[in-house]
């Protein structure tokens, strides 16, 4: 019998049983926790064998999760996430239109700086997502999780709305 150890997510504050998978070594990188990666993995698995669920909420969870692990995540990304997630939560549009926003906004070049990433930690983790009992469970869960990481930038808030705004061709 192997030994199991809790750990803590350095980037979420996800604390759970470390899953000891080799496959999810590489969290470490995006500044993760194994058993966090081993959780976000499985959320993502759920979404690519649903045409529902990959339509209606794939991008928030990608979102969410870089938003909430941040430290690893090179600028320009990061920044076209939180444009994204600004677009959804702020601005009312859907996930495809908040897409089209963020890939307009990585075009642009970089007029930005990177942001530091908040002092306090949403109060949801991908760990929410994964308790879904159902798809439309899942797709509740993702936002509620989406919305609190979003909730959790609100000290920057306003620079990702002028972000956002610059060069709008809408």
């Amino acid at each position: 019998m192997t030994a199991r150890t809790l750990e803590t997510c350095a980037g979420c504050g996800l604390i759970a049983w470390s899953s000891g998978d080799p496959r999810y070594g590489s969290a470490e990188r995006f500044g993760a926790s194994n058993s966090c990666w081993a959780t976000f993995a499985s959320v993502l698995e759920r979404e690519y064998s649903s045409s529902k669920l990959f339509t209606d909420i794939h991008t928030l969870t990608i979102d969410a999760y870089a938003a909430q692990h941040s430290v690893a995540i090179p600028d320009a990304a990061l920044a076209a996430h939180l444009v994204r997630l600004h677009c959804v939560f702020e601005l009312g549009w859907d996930t495809g239109r908040a897409a089209a926003r963020a890939r307009h906004f990585a075009r642009r070049g970089r007029d930005f700086e990177r942001l530091e990433p908040p002092a306090r930690t949403a109060e949801l983790t991908v760990a929410h997502v994964h308790a879904a009992t159902s798809e439309l469970d899942h797709v509740r869960r993702a936002w509620e999780w989406a919305e609190a990481v979003w909730r959790s930038w609100a000290p920057h808030h306003a620079e990702v709305a002028a972000w956002a705004a610059r060069g709008n061709g809408d």
